[in-house]
């Protein structure tokens, strides 16, 4: 079983991010960070099907808007 922190160092690698240690698919994951955290992130089966569940991180905006957004993405991932 992953730790929290673990998980979290594990989704966040790439401008889509892997979150198959959630065990949710992206279209839920995308919903509850939009309901609880007000961040709204893209699910990756927009982009094509694939075997495991990713999120698309838009990386096109100011730093303090990104760091704001991965401090609720966190605070998403270890509410889980």
């Amino acid at each position: 079983m992953w730790k929290k922190k673990e998980r979290f160092e594990a989704v966040l690698n790439h401008e889509l991010a892997d979150c198959a240690a959630l065990g949710k698919p992206s279209t839920v994951i995308v919903d509850e960070l939009l309901h609880r955290e007000k961040l709204w992130l893209n699910d990756g089966e927009m982009y094509g099907e694939t075997e495991r569940p990713f999120v698309r991180v838009n990386i096109a905006c100011p730093r303090s808007v990104m760091l704001e957004g991965l401090k609720r993405f966190e605070k998403y991932v270890k509410g889980i």
